[in-house]
């Protein structure tokens, strides 16, 4: 509203915001590979992102990315 596109802010807020009924869902093909991708950014999450998490190896984590990577390929 401040910068003119809309007379106010409920305005602004109805026409930059919507809930749109689309949905999207993984390709049942792809889905395994998500999910192991999901694991492996869960190990890192848990090793990195929390405070006091017991010290793990991350070596593997790149070697079976590019497992996937060369799999999917």
């Amino acid at each position: 509203a401040a910068a003119g596109g809309y007379d106010n802010y409920a305005d602004a807020c109805a026409n930059m915001t919507a809930i749109r009924p689309k949905t999207y869902a993984p390709e049942p093909e792809a889905q395994a590979v998500y999910d192991r991708i999901y694991k492996l950014y869960r190990r890192m999450h848990d090793a990195l992102g929390i405070k006091d998490a017991p010290k793990e190896s991350l070596f593997s984590i790149m070697k079976e990315l590019l497992a996937i990577r060369d799999e999917v390929r």
